[in-house]
């Protein structure tokens, strides 16, 4: 026995039955293109395709619009590709973000390279041009400078009493002290701030200039000044060694 079928147009929008075939004026117009124009009487919605439900017995109803299953199917596609694109976008981002890192973490490698190579050249370039000094008769304010990763270099004896007389960053030099002292049992007479730094470049934290004549303030600091210390060295007509001074 056949079970009885009914077919029912509904609205899209507002799932109403109530539905006529539209007759204004550009619906003649898709009537006369093989169009057939609806309009729903309960929300006012007018379309071309409008889907029709079919119910067998109890069982579920099945949409048999094609139209509106394949719009359907478009929006998943569109969706899809929505989301595809989203994927590759982030996995640029992700890329940039990577190289990006790699990029500053190689420029920061060569500069801590390039300031290393720097701490390590002055110290022998101080030396040259002390040994310069101290070859000549009488040198009055010849500044050496030089670049450097340190924050400060200091001349220190530390067999004498601590003498900082004037001198500006008393806190900061007072930590100096305290760490040269430290290594009293060695022979040096320049002591290089901060040590971690010095030992990060391989440079040991203390060092021996020959030819010098050590000040009364003890220590006395040079300090880094845009990447440069700059220290003054004098030498009279009676003097034998060269001087250190602010």
């Amino acid at each position: 026995m056949l079970k009885k079928r009914n077919r029912n147009q509904i609205c899209p929008r507002c799932k109403s039955k109530d539905i006529s075939p539209d007759l204004s004026a550009s619906a003649i117009t898709l009537l006369n293109n093989n169009f057939t124009n609806y309009k729903c009487n309960k929300c006012g919605y007018k379309g071309t395709f409008f889907p029709i439900i079919e119910k067998v017995g109890k069982s579920k109803i099945k949409m048999k619009q094609i139209k509106i299953k394949n719009i359907k199917s478009l929006k998943k596609e569109k969706k899809a590709q929505i989301m595809g694109m989203s994927f590759e976008m982030i996995f640029a981002i992700l890329l940039t973000a990577i190289f990006l890192f790699a990029a500053i973490f190689a420029i920061k490698h060569f500069i801590d390279l390039k300031n290393c190579s720097d701490t390590v050249s002055y110290f022998s370039n101080l030396q040259s041009k002390i040994d310069e000094v101290w070859s000549s008769e009488y040198t009055k304010n010849t500044y050496f400078s030089g670049p450097t990763a340190l924050t400060a270099i200091c001349f220190v004896n530390v067999s004498l009493g601590k003498n900082i007389g004037t001198q500006q960053n008393k806190e900061l030099i007072e930590q100096i002290w305290a760490k040269a002292k430290d290594y009293e049992s060695s022979s040096f007479n320049v002591f290089l701030w901060p040590t971690a730094k010095a030992k990060a470049c391989g440079v040991p934290v203390y060092k021996t200039i020959q030819h010098i004549s050590l000040p009364t303030q003890n220590p006395l600091c040079f300090f880094n000044s845009q990447g440069m210390i700059k220290i003054n060295l004098e030498k009279g007509y009676d003097d034998s060694l060269v001087r250190i001074v602010k």
